[in-house]
C-alpha cells in the first residue's frame, strides 16, 4: 500500500531463574539450546548479559521478586554483511579468536594438556565446547577427561583474573551452562551414550580448584 510506512518491533528472547544452586548454569544450558534452534531456523541471535537494562525486561515479563533475569537474545534476520558498529564490537572481544586445546582441555588431572587425538571419539564434543560464545570470550571452562573406561569428562569454572562480576548475575556460570550444552549436543548427535553426573572425587584432578568451582562429569555409560 502506498504512503504506508511499515516498522518492525524488536522482539527479544528473554528468560528467568530463581535464585539456587546452579541456577545459572542451568540457564545458560536451556537458553543456549533455544538460541541454537534459532539459529538453525535462519534467525540471527545475541547473548546479552552485560548491556540491557535489565529493569525493563523485567517489567515486561512480570518479574516475580524472588527471581533475576540473567541474559537475553535479539532475535531476528541477520544481515548479510555485519555492520560497522557490530565488526567494532566483535573485533574488541576478541569473538572471532578460541583458547588453543592445550589450555582448556587436560588428560587424567589439571595440568597435562590433552591433545585432539587422544581425545578418539570426544575430541569433536571438546572442540564444540572450544568454540562456544562466553562473556567477554574469557571461555573460563576447564574440562579434564579421564579415559576410563569408562570415560569421565569433568567440567571446572576457572574464574578470569579481574572480570567484573555483576551484582546479581554470575556471567561466567552461565558460560560453564552453554559448554554443558555444547558438549552434550555434540556428544547424543555422534551417538556417545552417557549423562551427567556429580562427582565429588572429581575434585582429585584438579586438587587446587575451589570446591564450588567444580560443576559436573559426563559419564560414559
Amino acid at each position: 500500500m502506498t504512503g504506508v510506512q511499515t516498522c518492525a518491533l524488536p522482539i527479544f528472547l528473554a528468560g528467568a531463574i530463581r535464585r539456587g544452586a546452579q541456577a545459572e548454569e542451568d540457564f545458560g544450558y536451556l537458553f543456549e539450546i533455544l538460541l541454537l534452534e534459532m539459529t538453525r531456523l535462519g534467525l540471527g541471535t545475541c547473548w546479552l548479559g552485560g548491556t540491557f537494562r535489565r529493569e525493563l525486561f523485567a517489567r515486561r515479563i512480570d518479574l516475580q521478586p524472588e527471581e533475576i533475569v540473567p541474559a537475553v537474545s535479539p532475535l531476528g534476520v541477520p544481515r548479510a554483511r555485519r555492520g560497522l558498529v557490530d565488526r567494532t564490537v566483535r573485533f574488541f572481544a576478541g569473538a572471532a579468536r578460541r583458547k588453543p586445546w592445550e589450555s582448556l582441555f587436560f588428560l587424567d588431572r589439571y595440568g597435562q594438556p590433552l591433545p585432539p587425538a587422544p581425545a578418539g571419539a570426544y575430541a569433536a564434543p571438546l572442540e564444540a565446547v572450544r568454540l562456544a560464545p562466553s562473556a567477554s570470550n574469557n571461555q573460563p571452562w576447564r574440562l579434564v577427561l579421564e579415559g576410563g573406561p569408562p570415560v569421565r569428562v569433568h567440567f571446572f569454572l576457572e574464574r578470569t583474573p579481574g572480570y567484573r562480576r555483576l551484582t546479581e548475575v554470575d556471567l561466567q556460570r552461565i558460560d560453564l551452562g552453554i559448554a554443558l550444552a555444547h558438549f552434550e549436543l555434540v556428544a547424543r548427535e555422534l551417538g556417545l551414550a552417557g549423562g551427567w553426573q556429580p562427582l565429588p572425587e572429581a575434585r582429585a584432578v584438579h586438587p587446587t580448584a575451589d570446591p564450588t568451582d567444580y560443576l559436573l562429569s559426563w559419564c560414559e555409560a
